[in-house]
C-alpha cells in the first residue's frame, strides 16, 4: 500500500527509526576476545580456568542462547557484499571483528581457542571421555588438505552461484537448536563420541573457520617478515 500511495499519489510514509541493538550478547563477545588477548599477550595467573570460564560463557552465550556462531555461511555472504545494518547487526560486527582482529593482533586463533561455542562443547565433551590422543601426524596433514580443498570448492561455488548458503558445512543448528537433517545428525554425533577421546577433531581436523584462521595467520607472519626486512634495510642504509 505504501508503495503503490508513494508511486501513484505522492504519498510519503513516515520513516520508521531504527533502534541501535547492543546489549548482553555483545558485552559478552568484547569480554571474551578481550580475556583471549589478555591470556595471550600477557603472562596471568590461572589461565587454564581463565579458559574454561570464556569457553563456557561462549557455550551458553552464543551458543544456546544467540544461536550464532561464527559460520562459513555468514562470512561468505559479507564477501558476497550481503552486509548487515551496522545498527540491527552489530553483534556480527563484533564477533567478525574480534575474530579477524585478534589474529592480526596476537597471531594467534583467539576465537577458536577462548570464544567458538562449538569448540567448548567439544572440550567438555573431551574431559567426559578423557580425550587425550590426536591423530597421526600424517593422517592430520590429509584431513587438513582435504578440508582445505573443501573449502575452496564451497567457497569458489558459491561465489559462482551467488549462493552463501552453499558454503557451510557445520553442523552447529542442529547442536544447539536440536534441529537438523539426518545427515547434519549424523556429524554432529560422530563429531561428539570421536571428541570423547580425540581433542577436539571438528577443530583440527574439519572446522571451515580452522581454514580461514590459518590463512589470516599466514598473513600476518608475511606482514611481519615483509616489514621486518623493510626495517633492516632502511637501518643498513642509515649506518
Amino acid at each position: 500500500a505504501e508503495v503503490i500511495g508513494e508511486a501513484h499519489f505522492g504519498f510519503i510514509p513516515a520513516k520508521q527509526s531504527v533502534q541501535f541493538e547492543f546489549g548482553f550478547a555483545e558485552v559478552v563477545v568484547i569480554i571474551l576476545f578481550l580475556s583471549g588477548i589478555l591470556a595471550v599477550k600477557r603472562k596471568i595467573s590461572y589461565k587454564a580456568q581463565l579458559r574454561f570460564i570464556t569457553q563456557a560463557a561462549g557455550l551458553l552465550v552464543i551458543g544456546f542462547w544467540e544461536n550464532s556462531p561464527i559460520s562459513m555461511v555468514k562470512i561468505t555472504s559479507f564477501l558476497l557484499g550481503y552486509i548487515p545494518s551496522l545498527y540491527t547487526g552489530f553483534y556480527w560486527y563484533l564477533l567478525l571483528g574480534g575474530f579477524v582482529f585478534s589474529i592480526l593482533l596476537t597471531g594467534r586463533n583467539i576465537h577458536c581457542r577462548y570464544v567458538c561455542p562449538f569448540g567448548a562443547m567439544q572440550r567438555f565433551t573431551g574431559l567426559i571421555g578423557g580425550a587425550d590422543k590426536s591423530l597421526p601426524t600424517a593422517m592430520a596433514l590429509w584431513a587438513r588438505r582435504i578440508r582445505n580443498l573443501l573449502v575452496i570448492s564451497l567457497l569458489f561455488y558459491a561465489f559462482l552461484s551467488n549462493n552463501a548458503g552453499i558454503a557451510g558445512y557445520e553442523p552447529f543448528g542442529t547442536a544447539f537448536t536440536l534441529n537438523g537433517t539426518v545427515l547434519y545428525w549424523l556429524l554432529l554425533v560422530t563429531v561428539l563420541t570421536s571428541s570423547l577421546f580425540l581433542r577436539n577433531p571438528w577443530c583440527h581436523y574439519l572446522c571451515p573457520i580452522q581454514s580461514i584462521a590459518e590463512l589470516l595467520i599466514s598473513v600476518r607472519r608475511k606482514l611481519e617478515s615483509l616489514l621486518s626486512r623493510n626495517g633492516n634495510g632502511e637501518k643498513t642504509r642509515e649506518i
